[in-house]
């Protein structure tokens, strides 16, 4: 996500370009695949971890760009928002000590991102959600001067037709609090971190790890819920779904955000078609 991009913003003959490679690139993907030409290797798993910035009052601490530039480690790279920084771990095989030796790499990385900390900023907190953030830290101004978030902020507004999304989140409970909310840009987004993990796995078991993903899910969420207060409000348990859902809602068309359309059969491929079919695309870069 922290990469860089080309532009801030793209033209017709951008999107038209990048719809015709991608239908290329999309039939050479099938094409390998019919054709057992797809790589066999793994499993192996690679990680980000997005992580808070904060001040000595535990608020969001905006200084991601002058934090990064000391740290200077190729691995940690800037987030949407200023406050926000993401550390990435090599990727490694799912055998011996690999994983114990991908959590002390995250744990080393994060304790010289601790040890990073100056005057404006006290030390970085891996969170889903910050209690402590406020509304006012989600200004427009809060981005980080990137193309690739401009870009982001600029197609999404007009995949709105640049009108605002309205936030309605409200907890479970009889009696509960409720979050509502008009946002023209793309910054909730900040408000939701996590750590992912990337899994490279045998072409001929995609659909197996796939589908065992989907059916994980539930259960997983029930057990790491970690993010119940937003803006001060107690809200859901994990409240980072529904901001994510609706951060990025008013855009017509299926959401664009969710668990998929069912189950992947036997052809992982069709997951790219259906991604084509449904979406449009939103950063055309080449």
């Amino acid at each position: 996500m922290g990469q860089e991009i080309c532009a801030e913003g793209f033209s017709r003959a951008d999107f038209a370009r990048f719809d015709v490679r991608l239908a290329d690139e999309t039939r050479a993907l099938r094409d390998a695949f019919a054709a057992g030409e797809l790589a066999d290797d793994g499993p192996t798993i690679g990680l980000e971890l997005e992580a808070w910035l904060i001040d000595h009052n535990f608020f969001p601490a905006p200084y991601n760009q002058s934090f990064l530039d000391r740290l200077d480690d190729p691995n940690v790279v800037a987030e949407l928002s200023r406050f926000n920084i993401e550390v990435n771990a090599p990727v490694l095989g799912l055998a011996g000590r690999d994983l114990a030796a991908m959590h002390e790499h995250l744990s080393e990385t994060m304790r010289r991102c601790a040890a990073n900390a100056h005057e404006d900023v006290s030390t970085v907190v891996a969170i889903g959600t910050l209690p402590t953030l406020r509304e006012s830290d989600l200004s427009i101004e809060a981005m980080t001067p990137m193309n690739r978030y401009a870009a982001l902020n600029r197609e999404i507004a007009r995949l709105r037709g640049d009108g605002p999304v309205t936030i309605d989140i409200a907890a479970p409970e009889p009696g509960g609090e409720r979050f509502t909310a008009s946002y023209r840009d793309v910054m909730l987004e900040a408000a939701t971190t996590s750590l992912q993990l990337h899994l490279q796995v045998p072409c001929e078991r995609t659909a197996h790890y796939y589908n065992a993903s989907v059916i994980l899910s539930a259960p997983l969420i029930a057990i790491s819920a970690n993010a119940p207060y937003l803006f001060g409000r107690r809200l859901w348990q994990e409240t980072r779904i529904p901001v994510f859902e609706q951060a990025l809602g008013g855009v017509e068309g299926p959401p664009r955000v969710s668990m998929g359309h069912g189950y992947m059969d036997a052809d992982p491929t069709a997951v790219f078609d259906e991604n084509i079919d449904l979406y449009p695309v939103i950063l055309p870069d080449c």
